[in-house]
């Protein structure tokens, strides 16, 4: 994808992110393997964002994109990196799904015997998947936790409380279903009173709050400049103690109801 700098966003407002996907073919005719595809790969990532004056001249963090098997595996990622970095290509490196702690242990120090530290891991998490003791193991690593999908593809947003409305109202097709809306309307009402009690925050602000208090770093999609500004209302602010207690007392209830 193209990233086009404007609006007035400064490029060193803007933090650039990609991946090498460690699979054996990236084309038809392209057979991928060993360090110097994770540098054509890289090559082909920088090129795609463009050469016009403003634009990134290098990636911020590039990550391994999953645990799967490849040829050279993550030595070769290693050198690779190692190499970039030294080029000003890429500022940091870092893992993507190791959701396991010791296999997230050892690719560390593997990586470590090439010359490069692991930045930042990202993976699934939300407030209704906190992982943990996978955040634990990082901050024992000095790795960074990235969290994707961390609304739960919109369920911990106020989408759900609207669809239960219209319902009411007669609609015939909403995206949740009554069900959905009955199991997750108690724990979207708490994050809505949490919220008002936090000077008017919304479900989805509280939600990646509550990722930040835990010290991870949320990334949710945006498709509207509200969307936006929502999600922004996330910084500045931090959830205390007995509301993110209060959360994960009603996470586990739900966990244990099924």
């Amino acid at each position: 994808a193209r990233m086009e700098v404007g609006g007035g966003v400064e490029v060193g407002d803007v933090v650039v992110a990609s991946k090498f996907f460690p699979v054996p073919k990236s084309t038809p005719s392209r057979f991928r393997a060993g360090r110097k595809a994770v540098e054509l790969a890289l090559d082909a990532s920088l090129a795609r964002l463009g050469g016009e004056e403003g634009a990134p001249k290098c990636i911020d963090l590039y990550q391994w994109h999953f645990p799967l098997p490849y040829v050279g595996g993550l030595d070769a990622f290693g050198e690779a990196m190692a190499a970039v970095v030294d080029d000003g290509k890429v500022h940091g490196m870092g893992l993507s799904n190791y959701t396991e702690p010791e296999k997230l242990r050892r690719a560390v120090e593997r990586l470590r015997g090439h010359g490069v530290e692991v930045a930042a891991n990202q993976v699934k998490m939300s407030l209704m998947e906190p992982r943990k003791e996978l955040m634990e193991a990082c901050r024992e690593m000095g790795v960074a936790v990235i969290a994707h999908t961390p609304l739960e593809n919109g369920l911990l947003t106020r989408r759900l409380l609207d669809d239960e409305m219209e319902l009411k109202s007669g609609a015939s097709k909403t995206k949740y279903s009554p069900a959905q809306i009955a199991k997750y309307r108690p724990l979207l009402n708490l994050l809505k009173l949490i919220g008002a009690f936090n000077g008017g925050k919304t479900i989805s602000q509280v939600a990646l709050n509550y990722l930040v208090t835990l010290g991870a770093v949320p990334i949710a999609g945006v498709k509207t400049v509200g969307h936006a500004a929502d999600l922004l209302g996330a910084k500045g602010w931090r959830l205390d103690d007995a509301s993110m207690a209060t959360i994960a007392e009603k996470v586990d209830f739900m966990a244990k109801e099924g």
